[in-house]
């Protein structure tokens, strides 16, 4: 597969830059969808393409829709994006029959390589604050409208995911707490944008001051609280990780940051549907993860780490939802 690969890739680049040679043709990375390449063509200075190749999950062949879908992605936010320090990779262009779509190569480590340096201090929560502000700009440049935050087929799943719980007093506490808190909620009013989909510090790229956001889909729109709750769970179980002590101690000040940095773009934004979301998302993770995991050491990690997290978020729920009754929740800027 990946020899067949690097065949349509060397064909695909000597046709689009047929009097340049390819110095290097080298993979980054492979995910369950996708590889990544990367490709230094003999230019001076020699020019670094960054190629990624789709694949169908069902299949295992080029899946060209889904290339096309993150092509015209990239092209869509940035011409929304125009000259600012928020960037996304430029698109260079798209061979939509093998799947493959090629960007210019962006310099830099993600936020998550930078993060886990053990001497990066104080300076992680300036990087978080970064990320929250592309998000920010990211909903705002987007199709940013007023909508309802439909809860029905969060409900259900609940439901189903209760019918099978964890032997844990806390995901019983939990899932109860989101099916009650869940009917004030119901048709609460939020804003609506653009969702990045997989929001959390592995998608972004900050090299000197420009923010990098990768590996987004605009084909739905939704509330904005799912995408700060995706990055703020992410953000804090990477901090809780045994390995990561050094987040540890400021990873409440890095999920303000995160916050603060969002704000920037002047974007109204509940705290009690992102706490909810937060609820939920690990809710389910928890269940996902756990349910059919042999008992081992990594395993009981995770647990610990839920544990935690969940635990605190069902008492940040409880006084957000204590605290306001339906008619009250407000939208805070």
């Amino acid at each position: 597969m990946h020899d067949e690969l690097r065949d349509s890739i060397e064909h695909l680049i000597t046709e689009k830059f047929p009097d340049i040679s390819i110095l290097l043709i080298d993979l980054v990375f492979i995910r369950n969808n996708s590889l990544l390449f990367r490709i230094e063509l003999n230019t001076n200075p020699p020019k670094i393409l960054a190629v990624k190749c789709c694949i169908s999950l069902s299949t295992n062949q080029p899946d060209s829709i889904f290339a096309q879908e993150q092509y015209l992605a990239l092209k869509q936010v940035e011409q929304a994006l125009g000259k600012c320090i928020y960037q996304v990779p430029e698109p260079l262009f798209l061979d939509k029959r093998h799947g493959i779509l090629v960007m210019n190569w962006i310099n830099g480590e993600t936020l998550t390589e930078k993060l886990l340096k053990f001497q990066i201090g104080l300076r992680a929560q300036s990087l978080v604050y970064s990320a929250g502000s592309w998000v920010g700009m990211f909903h705002r440049v987007g199709p940013l409208e007023d909508g309802i935050f439909d809860l029905e087929h969060k409900i259900e799943t609940i439901k189903e995911l209760q019918a099978q719980p964890l032997a844990d007093e806390l995901f019983r506490e939990a899932g109860e707490l989101l099916h009650q808190s869940a009917i004030m909620l119901h048709n609460h009013r939020i804003k609506s944008s653009w969702i990045h989909g997989d929001c959390k510090a592995d998608n972004f790229i900050i090299h000197k001051t420009i923010v990098y956001g990768l590996d987004f889909n605009l084909r739905y729109q939704n509330a904005i609280e799912y995408d700060i709750a995706q990055f703020l769970n992410n953000l804090e179980l990477l901090s809780l990780n045994p390995k990561n002590f050094h987040l540890r101690w400021q990873r409440k000040e890095l999920c303000k940051n995160f916050v603060q940095g969002y704000h920037q773009a002047k974007i109204p934004i509940s705290p009690q549907c992102i706490a909810w979301i937060r609820l939920y998302l690990l809710f389910s993770l928890w269940h996902t993860t756990l349910s059919t995991s042999k008992s081992t050491l990594k395993t009981w990690v995770l647990k610990k780490l839920f544990q935690t997290l969940i635990s605190e978020l069902i008492y940040e729920c409880r006084g957000l939802f204590v605290k306001e009754s339906l008619s009250k929740i407000r939208i805070i800027r």
